[in-house]
């Protein structure tokens, strides 16, 4: 019960600390001039401070603070490692090859500290791969969440959203597991991301940046890897079911990309929530979509799918996504011809004003 306690100050500390700190951060990145001015891919009219993720650092502080775990130490600070990777890209834009090798070395120092994608593996297909093949699936695995992670912050307060969501989950599943020390962390980013939310909600105030995407993207995926390393099925797939809907967009996105124009890593306006602003919805019912849809995905993992068949639930899991991409191409298909319908209906009037109009000169 005392540990209990702990846990909780360590969410409501941290909260507090982020919630008074944004607005002087905000008035310092102002000061500074380090905003996100819009271009042609914004979705913001005027410059925003950005890098606001620098406030997600207190929660790694707390959380080791409160742990006093030398492998939470050392998992909380290559998170941190990342969070730092990205506060030098929003500085200096850093060129994608080098963020790659950076985020790769960090993701090894992850994988020789223990996380690993084998209890994944063993569940799906029931084998443990070389220990070569681990390691550069589990390195694939950090870095592809990372980047969906990273392309899902497209819009105000979508990441922090599931960012808060998925520390609610993981802090349930490290208490029924047992695993005190990492309870700390995530009951950290509770407090962290529901007091970022009140700043980045629409209208946004500040963004997080990649400072905030990257650190989020490593957490979320080491946490899914602690996770699943005990090797229980049921826990394992509502794990996996908190990253799947960013992982199966990222896929859809570089699929299309390449389909349509070869260059799969060219930056676009096909991201779900773009084309979801296109169809006129706001900042707010695309957040409040998603959200819903996580916790959708997470609420099916957890109650219905059977956990002694974990390949089965996976594909159930990713068919519920592209399920929802098929419904949303439809409703851009419905609006589309609804508008090519309303213009030729226009052209047809235009037309027939113009016929009247010669025959009223004549």
């Amino acid at each position: 019960m005392k540990d209990l306690i702990f846990h909780f100050w360590t969410m409501i500390l941290t909260g507090l600390v982020v919630i008074v700190s944004i607005p002087l951060l905000i008035r310092f990145l102002k000061r500074s001039e380090t905003l996100d001015v819009p271009n042609n891919r914004s979705v913001h009219k005027s410059p925003i401070p950005s890098m606001g993720g620098i406030v997600f650092f207190s929660g790694l502080l707390f959380a080791i603070g409160f742990a006093r775990n030398l492998e939470v130490t050392l998992f909380c600070s290559l998170i941190g490692a990342s969070g730092i990777l990205g506060f030098v890209h929003d500085r200096m834009d850093l060129s994608s090859k080098m963020k790659f090798v950076f985020q790769g070395l960090i993701a090894v120092c992850l994988y020789l500290l223990g996380f690993s994608v084998t209890p994944i593996l063993e569940l799906i297909v029931g084998i443990s791969p070389p220990h070569y093949l681990d390691l550069a699936l589990t390195v694939l695995f950090i870095l592809g969440v990372v980047k969906a992670v990273n392309l899902i912050d497209g819009i105000d307060g979508l990441l922090v959203s599931i960012t808060f969501a998925s520390s609610i989950v993981l802090t349930i599943i490290f208490y029924l597991q047992g695993q005190l020390s990492y309870l700390y962390l995530s009951m950290a980013m509770i407090g962290v991301s529901a007091s970022f939310l009140v700043y980045n909600f629409q209208p946004a105030k500040i963004f997080m940046g990649n400072t905030g995407s990257l650190l989020i993207g490593t957490y979320l995926s080491v946490g899914v890897l602690k996770v699943t390393e005990a090797g229980d099925p049921k826990f394992s797939i509502v794990g996996v079911a908190l990253i799947i809907f960013c992982c199966v967009d990222m896929v859809r996105l570089f699929l299309g990309r390449y389909v349509i124009t070869k260059k799969p890593f060219k930056a676009d306006r096909n991201h779900f929530h773009y084309v979801l602003l296109r169809l006129g919805w706001s900042h707010r019912k695309i957040v409040a979509l998603i959200f819903t849809l996580n916790l959708t995905l997470i609420l099916t993992a957890f109650l219905l799918l059977n956990p002694d068949k974990f390949l089965a639930s996976l594909v159930t899991l990713i068919l519920c996504c592209v399920s929802f991409y098929g419904l949303l191409q439809f409703l851009v298909f419905r609006k589309h011809h609804s508008l090519w319908r309303k213009t030729i209906a226009k052209k047809n009037r235009e037309i027939g004003n113009n016929q009247l109009l010669k025959s009223n000169l004549k």
